[in-house]
This record gives structure tokens, sequence and C-alpha cells, in this order.
């Protein structure tokens, strides 16, 4: 790049990881003589889309504001935040998911949205935390659609809690009547039920 300042650096980045190229993005990652969240973002972001939590996590605990540059407005914003706790799905940590979570609202401020609250759902049904999922959906500070139970469906499904996806089925259908999915779903519970 003949002109290269923070913008043409982070588009660069971006792009890398965009296409998967994590070696390319890291090594451009750490090449760039300046870093914003932007940069940051970009590397969670490659990180979490191809399901290396333990990088994702090494980035974000590298990140300025878990340190000195606190001091200069970094801070991880939501999509930061939002791409470690994607990564904590496919890794069904639900202990790292929480960790992340709560970090967000009560160190950083932030406040979390459904997205955030789905990925926390989402980690625990697929760690077999069905009681704790189902809460959360029940408690978080936004209305459940219909799509948020057929996946804490999906969840009971493969832990074999017909009870809990016979609730989650009521609770779909009250918001869905005609989703289809819900039903083929509740089929399969009780096809594959022991």
């Amino acid at each position: 790049m003949p002109c290269r300042n923070l913008v043409s650096w982070n588009a660069k980045l971006t792009a890398h990881a965009k296409r998967g190229h994590l070696e390319e993005s890291k090594a451009l990652f750490d090449r760039m003589p300046e870093r914003d969240v932007v940069s940051w973002t970009a590397m969670l972001s490659a990180y979490s889309q191809n399901h290396n939590l333990s990088k994702s996590k090494q980035i974000f605990d590298d990140m300025p504001c878990r340190n000195l540059m606190r001091n200069e407005g970094f801070s991880p914003d939501e999509a930061a935040f939002t791409c470690v706790l994607l990564s904590c799905i496919h890794k069904g940590n639900v202990k790292i998911a929480h960790s992340f979570f709560y970090s967000m609202i009560f160190d950083h401020g932030l406040s979390a949205s459904k997205q955030q609250f789905g990925c926390v759902i989402d980690t625990l049904g697929r760690a077999g935390h069905l009681w704790p999922a189902e809460d959360l959906i029940r408690q978080m500070p936004f209305e459940p659609i219909a799509k948020d139970w057929i996946c804490f469906m999906g969840a009971c499904n493969n832990h074999k809690n017909v009870d809990a996806a016979a609730r989650a089925a009521q609770c779909a259908l009250d918001l869905d009547r005609k989703g289809a999915a819900t039903y083929v779903l509740l089929r399969n519970v009780y096809c594959e039920k022991p």
C-alpha cells in the first residue's frame, strides 16, 4: 500500500479476515503501526468465525483495554464481545461465555443485545445446561420470539429432555401457531424418545 493509514490497514486486515486467511491476518495485524477497536474486532471476528475460541480469547485478553491503554479511551465494543461469545457457542464453553457476558455488562457498562443473550443461551443449551438456558430465555429483557424457543428445543432434543422440549414447543406455538419447524422438531423429540 503506497499510502498507509489506519483506515487502509484496517481495510486490508478485514479483507483477509473475511476470507478466512488467519495467518495472513495475524501477520498483518502484528505489523500494524497502530490499532483501534476496528483492528482488534477484525481479528476477534476472524478467529470467532473459524471457531477458534482460544485465539479469540487471547486476542480479547490482549486488547489494550485490558491494560494501560484503557486510559486512552480504548474499550471493547459490543461487536468484540459478540465475536467472543460466538466462539463460545461452538466450543460449548459456558465458563468463558459467562465471564465475558458479565464483564461486558459490569466491567464495561455495555447493555447486552438480543444476539448476545442468544449466544449465551445457545452455549448453555449445547453444554446441556437446559434449565439455566430456559430461565435466561424467560428472564432476558427482550420478548422471546418463536425462533428462541425453537433453538432451545434443538438443545433439548440433543440432550434427550422431552419435558423441556415440550415446554419450549408450547411457548413457540403460542407465538407462532403456523411455524412448521416447531412441529417437525417436536416430532423428532418424541420419535427419539428412549
